[in-house]
């Protein structure tokens, strides 16, 4: 594999050391991001997944919205915070993509990927995505957030 920035190739990212490219994309109406993971072939099975939200959009949602995609316990947390309800939603879309079904496929569903506020950010499985990680090997997740006020970005990676 070849990386090209504006037109200048870069060190072949085998010389690296670098057999596997695994890149996540999200973006907004205005940002974009990109999540991008080098592994070698030593390197055990990661499945990376980013999301960025908007604050703006958030607020804007229904009451039906709210109780569709997110559990009691991630409406309780949230306390009303819209920026928590984004930031939320983030680390379930990054997640979802990590699993490689986004939301609605194989039984993966909103609810499904409870996001938990316990000192720091986590995530729970249940149902479909539970069975998904299960059977892709994923045992650990580390979830990662920028908490820009506008449009909070979430990082996620699951390991095997």
């Amino acid at each position: 594999p070849v990386v090209r920035l504006r037109d200048q190739t870069l060190e072949p990212a085998e010389e690296k050391g670098v057999s596997r490219i695994v890149i996540s994309m999200s973006h907004d109406e205005q940002l974009a991001v990109a999540f991008v993971v080098g592994l070698g072939s030593e390197t055990p099975n990661l499945y990376i997944g980013t999301d960025i939200s908007s604050v703006e959009r958030m607020a804007k949602k229904s009451p039906r919205f709210f109780d569709r995609v997110y559990t009691r316990q991630e409406i309780n947390e949230a306390a009303g915070d819209i920026t928590r309800f984004a930031e939320q939603w983030a680390v379930k879309e990054a997640v979802s993509k990590a699993l490689g079904t986004g939301m609605w496929r194989e039984d993966v569903k909103w609810t499904g990927v409870i996001v938990a506020n316990n000192g720091s950010l986590s995530v729970e499985l249940t149902g479909g995505a539970l069975l998904r990680a299960q059977k892709m090997g994923i045992e650990k997740w580390d979830v990662y957030i920028v908490h820009n006020p506008n449009n909070p970005i979430a990082f996620v990676v699951g390991s095997c």
